[in-house]
């Protein structure tokens, strides 16, 4: 656990600090995070149910302060730089489900792949449910295990390191439209979604660059895009369901 003096004195955050700043963890972009869509398909009582039935699978993911065998180069930096700041197992964690045919149909199936712009292959989904006093921190996304799933596709995700050369030769804005068409596989560019699983209330927010967003509805899909800045915050007094969906765009989307 980090104290007052390892801030202080010892400047324990400089590094990560440092590397937020020339990725555009702290620009200011404006116009770049959308709700996709309102599927009608999404039940919030359903959900519960769901995850009451599958209670046994459910598990405690520490994805943010975990180095794995499969992190490499950059992305071991990244998954690294939260845990010197002090984001440990004990006050960042993900109750989750992952990757099931449920949760394909949980949400509408093929019919709500279509309407978020997804194509219906190649697909990742996650159910999270952020309890009150969860958070996950400030980090731009790998997309580590959804690659690692699909090499076959051939995937290539801008990441930090790539986006400081984007920024100095386009600036931010034009940087996070050049790192969407060069976030891509052989199917097409990568996608990521945010489906909120139950109405938000207040406490609860997301966080993407300098965009606060709240006031989600039921059904309600937010865009992701690569290389974006985000975190998620329950400081409310009940659960917040969400699921990510990350697989390939559709030729016409953009991100």
């Amino acid at each position: 656990m980090k104290t007052v003096w390892d801030f202080f004195d010892n400047n324990c955050n400089h590094e990560f600090y440092h590397y937020c700043d020339r990725s555009g963890g702290f620009e200011e972009f404006t116009g770049t995070v959308k709700n996709v869509c309102a599927l009608n398909t999404v039940n919030t009582d359903r959900v519960i149910q769901w995850c009451k039935d599958n209670r046994d699978t459910m598990t405690q993911n520490k994805e943010h302060t975990a180095i794995r065998d499969y992190h490499e180069g950059e992305t071991k930096k990244i998954v690294g730089y939260p845990r010197a700041v002090g984001y440990e197992g004990y006050n960042v964690i993900n109750n989750e489900w992952s990757n099931t045919h449920e949760l394909y149909e949980l949400i509408g199936g093929k019919e709500a792949i279509s309407q978020m712009g997804l194509i219906d292959d190649h697909l990742m989904l996650r159910l999270y449910v952020q309890l009150p006093g969860q958070f996950v921190p400030w980090h731009s996304d790998s997309m580590q295990a959804w690659r690692e799933r699909n090499k076959d596709i051939k995937p290539h995700l801008v990441m930090p390191d790539e986006m400081v050369k984007l920024r100095e030769q386009y600036g931010p804005w034009r940087a996070i439209q050049m790192a969407s068409a060069k976030s891509k596989t052989t199917k097409g560019r990568i996608g990521r979604r945010i489906i909120c699983l139950s109405n938000w209330v207040e406490g609860q927010f997301i966080q993407m660059g300098s965009q606060t967003l709240t006031g989600w509805r039921t059904g309600t899909v937010i865009a992701s895009p690569p290389a974006i800045w985000h975190m998620t915050v329950n400081g409310s007094i009940v659960p917040r369901i969400s699921m990510t969906v990350t697989g390939v765009l559709k030729p016409d989307v953009l991100y």
